[in-house]
């Protein structure tokens, strides 16, 4: 059963790297910091557009490797504007494999998250978009 998580684990992280390959120069690096029982995320240039299920999948492992039951994805180095259907799918997603988890979503200020809050939550998620870290992380902290 463990062989299969490790198995399904690495099958997500190869999925998300041969989704939607990013133009030339652009990263779509995702890196992760587990810090006070939360996932510290942090997403690369591009990569949302066309991944974000993946994306999620990748992230809802990580948080269950780490232990975390609150995660914080810093999006403010993401690039370019979602479509608004690209914007709910990425909610859906969240909710999908988040759902259960208090989310905090890290962006630039007066700027659109790349994943719709109202869809997250309407999928079970609670969530929230900051575009302070020190508010997220109180955000999160508060019981």
């Amino acid at each position: 059963m463990g062989e299969d998580r490790g198995l399904a684990a690495s099958a997500a992280i190869t999925a998300l790297d041969s989704l939607a390959p990013c133009p030339a120069g652009l990263s779509s690096r995702v890196t992760f910091e587990s810090r006070n029982g939360c996932l510290m995320v942090h997403v690369g240039t591009m990569a949302l557009p066309g991944r974000s299920d993946a994306l999620f999948r990748k992230l809802a492992l990580e948080a269950a490797r780490a232990g975390a039951g609150r995660i914080l994805i810093d999006f403010r180095d993401m690039i370019g504007q979602l479509a608004a259907f690209e914007e709910a799918q990425a909610g859906h997603a969240a909710a999908a494999h988040l759902g259960g988890m208090k989310c905090a979503f890290l962006i630039q200020r007066n700027r659109q998250t790349g994943v719709a809050p109202s869809h997250a939550a309407s999928g079970g998620l609670l969530c929230k978009s900051f575009s302070d870290e020190d508010e997220a992380l109180a955000w999160l902290e508060a019981r």
